[in-house]
């Protein structure tokens, strides 16, 4: 008589909530690839007049807040920025 012993592994498996590269282009809707030269923008609104637009490269830690917007090259990020300051100034930007 053989004896067969099976043993079986369960492997958990851990979706995660991030998959490697989730960001879209806030513009355009191009993937982001590590390639990529990216960038972070978002608008500060202190308690005075003056409005802060600010566009760094790309961060994933700041790519995380809700606030910010993920821009995929120069050319979104001008069209962002012209968006953003219609927004802002409405008619006032030509």
């Amino acid at each position: 008589m053989i004896h067969c012993f099976v043993t079986v592994t369960v492997l958990k498996i851990h979706i995660m909530a991030k998959i490697e590269q989730p960001y879209l282009c806030d513009i355009c809707q191009q993937a982001k690839r590590p390639s990529n030269g990216w960038f972070c923008a978002f608008v500060e609104s202190p308690e005075t007049e003056a409005v802060r637009v600010i566009v760094v490269k790309w961060n994933d830690e700041l790519a995380e807040r809700e606030d910010v917007r993920h821009i995929c090259g120069i050319d979104c990020g001008s069209r962002w920025l012209v968006k953003e300051l219609a927004r802002i100034y409405g008619n006032q930007v030509g």
